[in-house]
């Protein structure tokens, strides 16, 4: 684990947690360490205390590399309260969906993140 990020495993939700901004390396990373040591069909990456910095093209890069990682039916949740963030990061949930395997939301509260993973829509 690295000090810019906590991954935990909590009531069916594998959690990740940001404290310091990542780069793309650690996007790619964080994604290889989930897909083999957290294989949970429910996750959420929560950017509440950091500034979410990617650019367009690394936003794409990110979830095409996830899709890959990914490969089993799954609902992923953003965090994202930022104003800009959540704007990009829809950018991430269109390029990151998947029909009939991957749902993909982006939401500004971690309790409606939580709620969503829970529900069974």
């Amino acid at each position: 684990m690295d000090n810019k990020y906590l991954i935990e495993h909590i009531n069916g939700i594998t959690r990740i947690e940001f404290f310091d901004k990542p780069c793309y390396s650690d996007a790619e990373n964080i994604i290889d360490v989930i897909a083999e040591s957290y294989p949970y069909d429910k996750r959420l990456w929560d950017f509440t205390r950091i500034k979410f910095d990617f650019t367009i093209e690394e936003i794409k890069s990110i979830a095409q590399y996830g899709k890959t990682r990914f490969i089993k039916q799954n609902k992923l949740a953003i965090v994202a309260p930022d104003n800009w963030a959540y704007i990009e990061l829809h950018i991430f949930q269109a390029h990151r969906h998947q029909k009939d395997l991957s749902q993909t939301r982006v939401f500004r509260t971690v309790k409606e993140a939580e709620n969503w993973l829970l529900s069974n829509n």
